[in-house]
């Protein structure tokens, strides 16, 4: 649509541009009904570039309202893709390079392989089975369903 209005914006244009020429030709030859009618056209011409101008106007609104959603769109999508990352927490314990409970689970599968790592701790559960979970994590869960072992942290420098 856009195009279009385009390309007959600027056929008007060059209309108005041939326009233009002849009256002056006319004017040179003087023949007044002929600059009459020309003149005439010409304002009819440029009546239409400025109604095609509205309109290209109002599309562009339209356009610029299509463009405002999509921004909201996008924003909405990053601020998602935000709060699925990791906590300042979790960030915190992979700069000191402490693993994640995800992390301990793939890398050991039994309790003297999880207590060996200085990251993991083994926790043992009556309800579900029993895993390999990250040291921070392990703090977390509820002391009357977990039995964890015990570790003493690092001092952080």
């Amino acid at each position: 649509m856009l195009r279009t209005m385009s390309f007959l914006t600027f056929m008007m244009s060059v209309a108005v541009m041939i326009i233009g020429k002849c009256g002056l030709r006319s004017t040179w030859v003087k023949k007044s009904k002929m600059a009459k009618r020309i003149f005439r056209k010409g304002k009819i011409a440029c009546a239409v570039i400025f109604v095609l101008g509205l309109f290209a106007l109002h599309q562009c609104h339209g356009i610029h309202h299509i463009a405002e959603k999509q921004m909201h769109k996008h924003h909405e999508e990053r601020m998602a893709e935000h709060k699925k990352q990791m906590s300042s927490h979790e960030f915190m314990g992979v700069l000191r390079g402490a693993k994640t409970t995800e992390q301990c689970k793939a890398d050991h599968g039994k309790e003297g392989e999880c207590n060996a790592d200085p990251a993991c701790v083994w926790c043992a559960c009556s309800a579900v089975p029993s895993g390999c979970f990250a040291v921070d994590d392990a703090a977390k869960l509820p002391a009357a369903v977990f039995t964890c072992d015990k570790k003493e942290e690092a001092p952080v420098v």
